[in-house]
């Protein structure tokens, strides 16, 4: 699938605003998307399964801060 410069703007901002309600950090988000965009380089990262579980579970986890204030 081709993404114009505008869908991988606004993909990049929709997922670090649901890893920022997940209590992430900014320095977090830029992390976990910028291994999503090295390994777009030589697969489809955005349209890989495996990265679209792992992300529908870290939006349906808890925030973290909520799971670090139970240990």
């Amino acid at each position: 699938m081709e993404h114009g410069l505008v869908a991988i703007i606004v993909t990049f901002l929709l997922l670090v605003s649901i890893l920022k309600q997940k209590g992430l950090d900014t320095r977090g988000s830029i992390f976990i998307l910028a291994l999503i965009s090295v390994n777009g380089l030589s697969v489809s990262a955005f349209s890989s399964s495996i990265i679209f579980f792992s992300l529908i579970i870290i939006a349906l986890m808890k925030p973290f801060s909520e799971i670090e204030a139970q240990s």
